[in-house]
């Protein structure tokens, strides 16, 4: 069992379909009310507009497609895990995508945050969205997108452990994977992204599609 944990998810939406991924954190020093989490919520979003040029949140939505959008970021707080979140708030952004490129919507790219333990209980994952971003020749990432999506994906968890440890948290806050097999938390030393696509099939079970049909061979 572990105590002053929480989960912070970024969702978003578009064409049907939800998306949404998250990690962990423990605090130095337990919460005690929405409202303070409201607060993390908002120095979150600031961090997310100001820490870099161009802005994180420019850089995450360059690699969403303008029929998509980025809805809310969302903060659960667990006084002990396992068991359920003791308070939660939802912090509205609705920010579009704004490339006009339109890869399937299962199109992800996978984040590792890595420990300094061996074994799956040591390592987490999460699946970036990546419907706005076209492969290059071999059909992988090129250098100059794998640099974009390090700096709006990666510098994200950055930008929220920064506003996590200017809170009543406690500058001791540390992201961390959470097993709930062992109960335990690690701290993450380092996070790692693939230039080699992923799919997440269950972002697209709620697209619409049609069928055709044309004449057999045999006429």
């Amino acid at each position: 069992m572990v105590s002053n944990v929480i989960r912070a998810v970024m969702h978003g939406s578009g064409v049907g379909e939800e998306f949404a991924f998250g990690w962990y954190a423990q605090c130095d020093s337990a919460l005690t009310t929405e409202a303070q989490l409201s607060d993390i919520a908002d120095a979150w979003d600031d961090n997310m507009n100001t820490s870099t040029t161009p802005s994180c949140y420019a850089q995450m939505l360059a690699q969403l497609s303008n029929d998509q959008k980025l809805d809310t970021l969302s903060l659960y707080y667990y006084s002990t895990l396992p068991g359920s979140a003791s308070f939660l708030h939802h912090k509205t952004i609705s920010k579009s995508g704004t490339v006009a490129v339109y890869q399937p919507l299962q199109q992800a790219l996978v984040v590792t945050t890595e420990t300094d333990r061996s074994g799956s209980s040591y390592r987490g994952r999460f699946y970036l969205p990546a419907t706005g971003i076209v492969p290059t020749n071999g059909h992988l990432l090129s250098a100059t997108a794998l640099g974009q999506v390090a700096t709006g994906g990666l510098q994200t968890i950055v930008n929220f452990m920064d506003a996590l440890r200017a809170s009543p948290a406690g500058d001791g806050s540390r992201a961390v994977v959470y097993s709930p097999t062992k109960g335990l938390v690690t701290p993450i030393t380092s996070m790692s992204i693939d230039n080699k696509f992923d799919v997440q099939r269950r972002r697209a079970m709620s697209q619409v599609g049609t069928r055709t049909t044309y004449p057999g061979p045999n006429g």
